[in-house]
C-alpha cells in the first residue's frame, strides 16, 4: 500500500511522465478534467456552467503525505446542504465518485464537508506507478490496463499517480488481481482509499 512518502511529489509534470496540461489557475489535467489540488486557501467557492460546485476538504498530513493541505473536489449540488461527488478524489480518504455528502458554507464562502451521507458503491483506488519499472511510458498506459475491466480513472502528472473509480459492476476479482500482480512485480504501489464489503 502507498506509504507516507510520495515519489515524484514536486513539480508538474513529474519526471518520467508526459501529457499533463496546466490551465491558467494551476489545475493539472489529464484527459478529462482533474480537480484542482492546492496548498493555499480558497477565496470563494467555485461553480461551473454545468451546475457543479467545489467542496474543499482539509487533509491530515503525516510525514509529508499527502503532499497538499487541502483538496477540492467537484460536486453536483442537490440542495443547499447536500452534494453528490462528481470526480475521483486524489487524497481524501473514505470518499468515492457519486457519494452523497452534507456540506456547509463557511465564513469566506467555501463549501466544506460535514459528513458523508451515503456511499454510492464505487471504490476509490490510487496507484503510484514506478517509471523505473520500464512498463509504462505514460499514466495513460496504466489507465488502459484497467479500462477493459470496467474501471474509469484519471492520471495527474503533478503527483505521478492514477486514481481509479471502480464501480460495483466491474470485474472486482480481476481488478484486485491486477493490482496485486502489478505490486508484486514492481510496477506500482497502490492504496485502497475507499472500499466496501464486496471488495
Amino acid at each position: 500500500m502507498i506509504g507516507v512518502v510520495l515519489r515524484r511529489a514536486n513539480g508538474c509534470p513529474a519526471p518520467g511522465w508526459s501529457g499533463a496540461a496546466v490551465d491558467a489557475r494551476g489545475s493539472c489535467r489529464w484527459q478529462s478534467a482533474c480537480m484542482r489540488v492546492h496548498t493555499g486557501a480558497v477565496k470563494s467557492h467555485e461553480s461551473d456552467p454545468g451546475g457543479r460546485v467545489r467542496v474543499t476538504y482539509r487533509l491530515q498530513q503525516d510525514q509529508g503525505w499527502p503532499p497538499v493541505a487541502e483538496e477540492r473536489v467537484w460536486a453536483i449540488a442537490l440542495s443547499d446542504s447536500l452534494v453528490r461527488i462528481d470526480n475521483i478524489p486524489w487524497f481524501i480518504g473514505d470518499l468515492a465518485l457519486n457519494d452523497l455528502v452534507q456540506v456547509v458554507s463557511d465564513s469566506p464562502g467555501i463549501l466544506r464537508p460535514v459528513e458523508k451521507v451515503s456511499w454510492a458503491g464505487n471504490c476509490t483506488i490510487r496507484i503510484i506507478p514506478y517509471p523505473e519499472s520500464g512498463k509504462f511510458s505514460s499514466l495513460q498506459d496504466v489507465l488502459d490496463l484497467f479500462s477493459p475491466l470496467g474501471v474509469a480513472g484519471e492520471g495527474i502528472d503533478q503527483f505521478g499517480m492514477v486514481a481509479l473509480a471502480v464501480p460495483p459492476t466491474a470485474d472486482l476479482a480481476a481488478v484486485k488481481g491486477l493490482l496485486g500482480r502489478g505490486s508484486d512485480v514492481g510496477w506500482w504501489d497502490y492504496e485502497e482509499a475507499c472500499i466496501g464489503g464486496s471488495w
